[in-house]
C-alpha cells in the first residue's frame, strides 16, 4: 500500500485530500470541482482520520498524473502486483495432479514441469477471481467495458516474480484469454502439452482391437467395451478381447467421490389397460440413460463371479 494511495476493490486509487494537501498538484477548489463535475471518479468518500476519500487513478487528468509520477513514482508500478497477488495462492490439488500424472506407460513429469504447470494453474485461478471482482464492481458503477480489465491482468502477470511463480503464461491479453477458456473447459488436463501424452487437442479415434478411446482422460487411460471385465480362475484380469476357458465375468465398482455422473435422455414406456384384459391395468415406466466417468484412479474394485463347489455325497447315499 502507498502512503498516498491504495488498491480498493481491485482498482488503483489515490487519496483525495493528498492531491491538494500533500502533492499540491491542484487547489482544493479545483479538486472539489473535479469530484462534482468530473472527470474524477470517487470510489469512496472520506470518513475522518484513517479513512481518506479515494479517487480512481485513471480518472485523474494526464497532466496531473505526469506531475505525480515525476515526483513520487508511478503508482501502477509501485502497486503492480497488489491487485493480483491477494487472489494468488498455490493450487496444491493441481500440484498433486501433475505429480501423479503419467504418460507412455510409466513416465512422469519433471519437477521443473510440475512447478511450471502448477504456477500456471495458480495464476489462472487468481486472474479468474481478479477479473470477476473487477467486473462485478464496474457493473455496479454502470460500466460494462471489460477489455481494459484483461489488459490489467495481463500486465500484472508479466510483473510477477518468476522465481516465486515459474510460469510460462503469455503477457498478451489476446493469448491469455483462450488459455483460461480452455482451462475452464478441461481443468488441469488443459495445461499438459501434447508431448506428454495429452491427445485432447487431437482427433480422438477408437482402437477396436485394444479398446482404447484416448490416451489420457484426467490422468488415466480410458477404454471402451460392451462387456464388463473378465477374469480367469486365478482372479487375474483378462486383456480386452481375450477369451479363456471358464472365464469369470465381473462388475467394476468406483467410489462415488472419484467419479462424475451426467444424466442423459429419458424414454417413456406405457401400456394401456385395454391391452391387458386379464389384469386390466395401465402400466407406465421410464428408462434413464446416463454416463459415469472416473476422475481419479483411486477406490476402484471388481466384483468377480465365484463358483460354488458341488456338495460332497455322503457314504451310503
Amino acid at each position: 500500500m502507498l502512503p498516498w494511495g491504495e488498491i480498493y476493490k481491485g482498482i488503483l486509487c489515490v487519496h483525495g485530500g493528498w492531491l491538494y494537501k500533500g502533492a499540491q498538484v491542484m487547489s482544493c477548489d479545483l479538486y472539489k470541482s473535479y469530484v462534482k463535475r468530473g472527470p474524477f471518479n470517487m470510489l469512496r468518500k472520506g470518513g475522518g482520520k484513517g479513512r481518506p476519500a479515494l479517487i480512481e487513478w485513471r480518472t485523474i487528468q494526464p497532466k496531473y498524473r505526469k506531475q505525480i509520477i515525476e515526483r513520487y513514482g508511478d503508482p501502477e508500478k509501485l502497486t503492480a502486483q497488489n491487485g493480483l497477488t491477494k487472489h494468488l495462492e498455490l493450487d496444491t490439488k493441481a500440484q498433486a495432479f501433475f505429480r501423479d500424472y503419467e504418460y507412455d506407460g510409466d513416465k512422469g513429469l519433471t519437477e521443473e514441469t510440475i512447478a511450471e504447470y502448477t504456477a500456471n494453474v495458480s495464476i489462472y485461478n487468481a486472474v479468474i477471481d481478479y477479473v470477476a471482482t473487477r467486473r462485478s464492481y464496474r457493473q455496479k458503477l454502470g460500466k460494462s467495458r471489460t477489455y481494459d480489465i484483461w489488459d490489467e491482468a495481463s500486465r500484472l502477470i508479466s510483473q510477477l516474480d518468476t522465481k516465486e511463480w515459474p510460469h510460462s503464461l503469455p503477457s498478451s491479453m489476446r493469448r491469455l484469454k483462450p488459455g483460461i477458456k480452455k482451462y475452464k473447459e478441461m481443468g488441469y488436463q488443459a495445461l499438459i502439452h501434447a508431448n506428454f501424452g495429452n491427445k485432447n487437442s487431437e482427433k480422438v479415434s477408437n482402437d477396436a482391437k485394444a479398446g482404447k478411446i484416448t490416451e489420457h482422460y484426467y490422468g488415466f487411460r480410458v477404454y471402451k467395451s460392451n462387456y464388463t471385465p473378465s477374469y480367469n480362475e486365478k482372479i487375474t484380469k483378462l486383456k480386452f478381447g481375450q477369451s479363456a476357458a471358464n472365464a469369470r465375468s465381473a462388475s467394476v465398482v468406483f467410489h462415488k467421490r472419484t467419479t462424475v455422473k451426467a444424466r442423459g435422455s429419458v424414454k417413456r414406456y406405457a401400456s394401456a389397460a385395454q391391452d391387458s384384459p386379464p389384469l386390466r391395468e395401465n402400466k407406465l415406466g421410464f428408462r434413464l440413460w446416463f454416463v459415469c466417468v472416473a476422475i481419479q484412479d483411486l477406490g476402484q474394485a471388481a466384483l468377480v463371479s465365484g463358483k460354488v463347489p458341488p456338495a460332497k455325497e455322503k457314504d451310503g447315499e
